[in-house]
């Protein structure tokens, strides 16, 4: 067989030969489009094949006579940037060189050659390229073409000048190698109020409403959101949340206190009655912060009333209620009111005095009202006679004589003249 080796390399030699002829002069235009040729062993585009004329659309991108395989294709389909390998492909009419991207159709529709390769040539500005010469505005930078004074916020710069609208050139983090053209603002070799999801070195570089999130700029918590430091949360604030839920969230407040967030809510689990919101205490029982008892509510503690002071009623009943004034006297809610059971006067309120039969607090009489006892009487006023008739009983009034109140009315019996109003009487009795 080695003998048949060269006579085979011939006759593919030759084949290849007839096929690229056959190749180059194709089938008459317009067959294909119109249909008049639609063999069942044509191909389509993207298909493998090796000459052109078994290509539907008459193009395959072979080489070497078709011993090195290619695919079929339709001309001016391949947008700018995208892989090709003929300039037939482009829909720019040029397909060539760039740096770092291999053979792709060239932006600009122009390539020229250089060092036996073709390169794209006249690249706008954002596109990779290691010489300024392939550069539409002969200005290159960090291998990327650029307008000095045009490069737009997010553009690879090297000095402030490149970037437009006065913008500033800096890293945007430590994360990179490159300049970018900053939003707003520089601080040292970094950008300022870099926007969400851009790279940071701390939370400083970020727009307002964003912190440094492991290295990227996220936006702050609103209340309440899960955090773990104070610059994650819009509050300003990071903190534990109560004694049973001791993860961190932050504090719709802004504010701490003795590494919680302050003040706690209706029902939160508390350490102390100073850590839960206005008009709260904290349960000593259940351990949460709960609504202030309000005036005359059962309650063990001076804490848990809205008064601030808790205490016993009365004599009689001797439960713990919240004192309406937030007053007390002895171990009792200060001053008690009506039919209140009271251990002495001066635990009754004003205009009222203990009652010494009933032991409950009674309004005090008036001047001429029926009395037993001084106790009985407004501040200021006596008990005493009423009149020598001793059924009528004893009365209050200001000014006491001879052990009857006087002066002692017109029709009343008096033992004197000069106690009767009038200074006289006839048979006992006033005149």
């Amino acid at each position: 067989m080695d003998d048949f080796g060269p006579i085979i390399l011939i006759i593919v030699c030759f084949c290849s030969l007839i096929f690229s002829l056959i190749s180059s002069v194709g089938v008459p235009v317009g067959l294909y489009e119109t249909g008049e040729i639609d063999l069942p062993f044509y191909k389509k585009d993207g298909d493998s094949c090796r000459f052109s004329f078994l290509c539907k659309s008459g193009k395959c991108n072979s080489s070497w006579g078709g011993l090195k395989k290619g695919v079929c294709y339709s001309p001016n389909t391949i947008k700018d940037g995208k892989t090709c390998s003929k300039d037939d492909q482009c829909v720019s009419g040029a397909c060539a060189n760039v740096y770092k991207k291999g053979s792709i159709c060239c932006p600009s529709g122009s390539k020229h050659l250089y060092w036996g390769k073709h390169y794209c040539d006249n690249l706008p500005d954002g596109w990779p390229s290691n010489r300024k010469e392939y550069c539409a505005s002969g200005k290159e930078t960090n291998n990327q073409c650029y307008t000095p004074g045009e490069v737009v916020v997010g553009g690879v710069c090297t000095k402030d000048g490149d970037c437009a609208d006065g913008k500033v050139c800096a890293k945007p983090s430590k994360a990179y190698t490159k300049k970018h053209c900053c939003p707003s603002g520089k601080k040292g070799d970094y950008c300022l109020n870099m926007p969400i999801n851009s790279h940071c070195p701390n939370g400083e570089y970020c727009a307002e409403g964003l912190f440094c999130d492991k290295g990227v700029c996220k936006p702050k918590g609103k209340p309440n959101d899960p955090c773990s430091k104070d610059d994650n949360c819009i509050s300003g604030k990071c903190a534990k949340k109560d004694t049973y839920d001791k993860s961190k969230i932050c504090c719709p407040t802004g504010k701490t206190k003795d590494g919680y967030c302050y003040p706690m809510e209706l029902n939160y689990h508390c350490p102390s009655d100073e850590l839960c919101a206005s008009g709260m205490y904290c349960d000593k029982k259940t351990k949460q912060c709960t609504k202030l008892l309000a005036n005359n509510t059962k309650c063990d503690d001076d804490k848990a009333c809205a008064s601030g002071k808790c205490a016993e009623k009365d004599t009689y009943d001797k439960s713990k209620i919240c004192c309406p004034t937030g007053q007390v006297k002895g171990k009792y809610c200060h001053p008690m009111g009506l039919n209140y059971h009271c251990p002495g006067d001066e635990y009754c309120a004003a205009g009222m005095y203990c009652d010494k039969k009933t032991k409950q607090c009674t309004n005090y009489v008036g001047s001429g009202g029926t009395c037993t006892d001084k106790s009985q009487c407004s501040p200021g006023l006596s008990c005493s006679w009423f009149s020598a008739y001793k059924p009528s009983g004893k009365r209050c009034c200001k000014t006491v004589k001879d052990g009857y109140c006087y002066p002692i009315p017109k029709g009343a019996h008096s033992p004197k003249d000069d106690l009767c109003a009038s200074g006289k009487r006839k048979g006992g009795i006033c005149l």
